[in-house]
């Protein structure tokens, strides 16, 4: 039993990995065919839009000739001057040497109308797409088998069907199956209840030994199972076609044909216990015919929808195709996988053992790496890239204690959260605001009178006199968050005269502002709030350590 890499059921029983790579190699040709094609294309562009040029330079030239030398007159006249019939001779010389040569090009441009050869590349796309074929099957490929015998031999083939795909092959048939097939080489032992002809005419029904019958034409479908069988294996003789539907015991039929195979009387349904060799027989042909296709098979046709694959205009469709059928399942591989870099799956080996198969998610982008990036990226969308496999695929995917850690905020970013804080404080609903201490009353500035002297250099002694200085009014005490220790604030000194007055705030708001210990001081951050806000605030707040002051303005 397969499994994904963390144990669930795997949708299909085989090696899958190998089909994997097969077909990231099978759709890299196709696209490389592709890419080959466009190539072609671009050059037979280039080449009709240079063609077209030089058709153009052509009549540019011819005109420029005429300019130069229409002026002399030229004439073809024997009186004529001789500058005349120069004039004419050089006239006419490159007149024919530009159409011998526009010729030529006109031909070329005819050459180049049509499409590219584009038939290497094609055979390129199916050698590609055969390989996988002839060694894979998609998920839920239907198959259908015929084996025919004949004086001449035996041929068989087989078809495909899956997704857009359909596939007909060429199977190699091997001993006993290059002629007809004995039934007692296959299964020996077999008895049957079958209708065999009277001599006076009419069928009965006589038990027979299906040992010495042969086995002259099989085919195989997913709803049913059709044997044809004759008495004798040795020479031409009548026989029976036995109808058997899969999923339906009871479903069993037979009627007796002649040596040419045209039906005799009427079909007859078979109990289960009538039905019970036939269906043996069965098992033994379909275990026959599972080891001739594994083993030999030759893709003859492939459709993809409903164009053979060399009537498309692109082979990249075929291996979109191809990609559309297994990309959901290389997704889930992907995102089932443990180890990061890798697709793989388990498989059970009995005995309480498990076989790991795998492959590196760079080894596989190493079969498409070469080709262009938008083909490239036909891949890259199913995740087989070699970019770090996501959370969701990698080995602690269900691990969320990545989750609690919490990033530092940078220099800008404190003050954006500082910010945030104030806005969420004031949006907070009825929450208690603290009472506001009463301020000092203002201290009216000192008078000159009451200054102190000023104290001289220590080298230099004190002049004679000084003459007064005028001095700016005291810068106002900072104030610092609410909720400290700190004393009260005190009111600011009222502006000089000549300071226009502050523009007054917005009714009901305080402006505020936040600077940072590891911001520069010029980079500080003003957002409005409502009065009430600043009280709410917090001294330091627990989610912005950083903070060292909120001041208003």
């Amino acid at each position: 039993m397969y499994r994904f890499g963390d144990g669930t059921p795997f949708p299909i029983q085989e090696n899958f990995i190998d089909t994997l790579v097969a077909a990231v190699e099978a759709a890299a040709g196709t696209f490389a065919a592709a890419a080959e094609i466009e190539e072609r294309r671009d050059k037979a562009r280039e080449a009709r839009k240079e063609a077209e040029d030089d058709l153009r330079r052509f009549g540019q030239m011819e005109g420029a000739i005429e300019a130069a030398v229409l002026p002399h007159r030229p004439s073809s006249d024997r009186a004529a001057a001789l500058p005349q019939q120069a004039a004419f001779r050089a006239l006419h010389a490159s007149r024919a040497a530009i159409a011998a040569i526009r010729a030529q090009v006109e031909q070329k441009l005819q050459l180049l109308a049509g499409e590219p050869r584009t038939a290497r590349a094609m055979e390129r796309a199916r050698a590609a797409l055969a390989a996988f074929f002839e060694h894979h099957q998609l998920p839920d490929t239907a198959w259908r088998h015929e084996w025919r015998a004949s004086g001449a031999g035996a041929t068989a083939e087989a078809t495909a069907h899956a997704g857009r795909f359909l596939a007909t092959f060429d199977v190699d048939v091997a001993a006993p199956w290059t002629s007809v097939v004995r039934v007692g080489a296959l299964v020996p032992g077999l008895v049957a209840s079958v209708p065999r002809k009277r001599l006076l005419g009419g069928t009965r029904r006589a038990r027979l030994a299906l040992d010495r019958c042969g086995l002259v034409h099989v085919e195989r479908t997913p709803e049913r199972h059709t044997l044809v069988l004759r008495e004798h294996a040795g020479k031409p003789s009548p026989g029976w076609r036995v109808v058997l539907r899969d999923g339906d015991a009871d479903g069993a039929t037979l009627i007796a044909v002649t040596a040419e195979g045209r039906a005799i009387g009427s079909e007859v349904a078979l109990e289960p216990d009538a039905a019970a060799p036939f269906v043996a027989l069965g098992d033994a042909v379909d275990a026959a015919r599972d080891a001739a296709r594994a083993s030999g098979r030759h893709l003859r046709a492939l459709r993809v929808g409903d164009a053979a694959l060399e009537a498309l205009a692109d082979p990249a469709l075929a291996g979109r195709a191809l990609l559309g059928v297994l990309g959901p399942l290389i997704k889930e591989i992907r995102a089932r996988s443990r180890v990061p870099g890798e697709l793989a799956i388990k498989r059970d080996v009995g005995d309480g053992h498990r076989d790991e198969l795998f492959v590196p998610r760079e080894a596989v982008e190493r079969r498409f790496a070469s080709l262009p990036p938008v083909y490239r990226r036909e891949f890259e969308q199913l995740g087989l890239g070699r970019e770090a496999t996501d959370a969701t695929d990698a080995t602690d995917a269900d691990d969320d204690s990545s989750a609690d850690l919490m990033t530092v905020p940078g220099p800008r970013s404190v003050a954006d959260a500082a910010a945030q804080a104030i806005a969420e404080i004031a949006a907070t609903p009825d929450t208690p605001v603290p009472p506001v201490p009463a301020r000092a009353p203002a201290q009216p500035p000192p008078s000159p009178a009451a200054r102190p002297a000023a104290r001289p250099m220590p080298l230099e002694p004190a002049p004679a006199t000084e003459l007064p200085r005028r001095r700016s009014p005291p810068e106002p005490p900072r104030p610092v968050a609410r909720g400290t220790d700190a004393p009260p604030l005190a009111d600011a000194p009222p502006p000089p005269r000549h300071a226009a007055p502050p523009p007054p705030p917005a009714a009901g708001a305080v402006t505020a502002t936040a600077s940072t210990a590891s911001a520069p001081e010029d980079e500080v951050l003003e957002v409005t709030t409502p009065p009430d806000a600043l009280a709410r605030l917090p001294a330091v707040p627990p989610t912005l350590p950083r903070i060292t002051q909120l001041k208003t303005a």
